[in-house]
């Protein structure tokens, strides 16, 4: 079922344009082939856009260029599940803080079902591509801060991935531009938010060091969950620290990962506390 649903969220990505579909359902195309008859090439849909087109999926209109992942990743089979928890977890009163926001996809999301979203990117290109996305949507209750979250204020170099969307503080190129860095915690003072309804982590490498910079609201309990992107290797140290703070944790699928303060939560995440952190090399 699952299944049949990703694939028509993969199908209903489509151009605003007759021009800019042509250049969707050709990669859609493209991309089909070479998967089906040569699995072994590292091969991704955004290699088959040839060009900059604006595209559509249920909730929003996006800029996209040409030669990245930035269509596949508005697609909503790609994490599609983080997708369904999102519009679980929010109502129309939540304050959400997206960093890590990349051209908007969970932005314009949240925008859709809350009451203000915190949009944080620090890649000066992917910046403007999300301040295109939300003002192609319209949006009124979008804040966005080209800064980078972390554990101190202060200037740092941010590498370059091979996407746009693989830019990180921590895993070093030869290419990168300086930028600065700033405490959650100190920001959301400085911006009058006391609380926060859910705050996504997608960072590539430093997570831990956004959680520490917003420690204050996390010791207090005003942060309601939390989804971060964070692979194996990274994970363990994360739980540590909020389980410290008593924090639980479920996975939701791939290397997404929800924290929450509740007790009990619904829904079909896949339950990984309270295990001991020491067990959690078994989910490796």
């Amino acid at each position: 079922m699952i299944l049949i649903q990703k694939l028509f969220k993969y199908f209903e990505v489509r151009g605003t344009t007759l021009k800019d579909n042509i250049v969707i359902w050709r990669a859609k195309i493209l991309y089909g082939v070479f998967r089906f008859f040569f699995p072994f090439l590292k091969l991704r849909l955004g290699d088959f856009i040839t060009k900059d087109v604006i595209a559509v999926n249920s909730y929003g209109k996006f800029y996209c260029r040409r030669k990245d992942e930035d269509l596949p990743i508005i697609c909503e089979a790609f994490e599609f599940k983080t997708i369904k928890e999102f519009k679980r977890l929010l109502n129309q009163n939540s304050i959400v803080v997206d960093v890590g926001a990349h051209i908007g996809k969970y932005t314009i999301l949240s925008s859709r079902i809350s009451k203000k979203v915190i949009a944080i990117e620090p890649d000066k290109a992917n910046y403007e591509i999300l301040l295109r996305n939300i003002n192609l949507n319209k949006l009124r209750n979008v804040v966005p801060l080209n800064l980078a979250a972390y554990s101190k204020n202060t200037p740092k170099k941010l590498y370059k991935g091979d996407t746009s969307g693989h830019h990180s503080l921590q895993k070093k190129s030869a290419h990168y531009e300086v930028v600065d860095c700033i405490r959650l915690d100190s920001l959301l003072r400085e911006l009058g938010i006391s609380e926060v309804d859910l705050l996504k982590i997608d960072v590539e490498g430093v997570e831990l060091e956004v959680l520490k910079g917003i420690s204050a609201y996390l010791r207090k309990r005003k942060i309601r969950n939390i989804i971060v992107e964070i692979f194996p290797e990274r994970l363990s140290p994360v739980v540590r620290y909020m389980k410290r703070l008593n924090y639980r944790v479920k996975k939701i699928e791939n290397s997404n990962y929800l924290f929450h303060l509740d007790n009990a939560i619904e829904g079909k995440c896949h339950e990984l506390f309270p295990k001991p952190v020491k067990e959690f090399k078994h989910f490796y």
